[in-house]
């Protein structure tokens, strides 16, 4: 039979600098034990992390890239235009979130190809579209005209060959596009 100990009295059998450890009870073969189950996924993965050397290399790999970036861009950029002029057109059967939902992949694309090739801003602007587009639940005429707005501005900075974060042009860019939604929230809570 094993002896019912006090909070106190099982803290000073944890701890483990107390020297005056009561003795423990002979639990036999029913011994508690602590098991600690496989990481099957961080076996497959290993451990530890990227050291310091390689993510600088790394990083000038992507500084130094000299693959161009606009044939990437532009099939992105196509299917975008295409779903905008299918989109106007109205023809088939789809529905708003069928057309959200084509323009969603390819600028997930480019905002994840973006800062590969340096283009840091077609990231953000990306990540923008992407976040505005999974907020809509419909298309109306001002959703459209900030869709195109998106557009518009990832193709000027493809074009444009717009490197880096575009200094003041690019900050104004942005500024832009974040005051577009800005205004067209607001106009969305007044109208509801």
């Amino acid at each position: 039979m094993t002896s019912n100990y006090t909070p106190e009295e099982l803290r000073k059998i944890l701890d483990q600098s107390n020297e005056d450890l009561p003795e423990l009870p002979n639990f036999g073969e029913r011994l508690p034990r602590e098991i600690t189950p496989p990481h099957y996924i961080k076996q497959k993965v290993g451990g530890g992390g990227l050291t310091d050397d390689i993510l600088n290399r790394a990083q000038k790999v992507i500084e130094k890239n000299t693959v161009d970036f606009k044939p990437v861009a532009q099939e992105h950029l196509n299917d975008i235009a295409q779903t905008l002029e299918d989109m106007e057109d109205r023809s088939s059967y789809l529905n708003d979130r069928d057309y959200l939902n084509m323009m969603i992949h390819p600028a997930m694309q480019l905002k994840a190809n973006g800062g590969m090739f340096n283009f840091p801003l077609v990231t953000e602007v990306a990540d923008m579209f992407v976040k505005f587009l999974d907020s809509l639940t419909e298309l109306n005429p001002d959703a459209h005209d900030i869709i195109v707005g998106f557009y518009t501005t990832l193709r000027a900075i493809v074009y444009g060959n717009i490197r880096g974060d575009g200094g003041k042009d690019g900050r104004e860019l942005v500024n832009e596009l974040t005051h577009a939604l800005k205004r067209y929230i607001e106009r969305r809570r007044n109208s509801s």
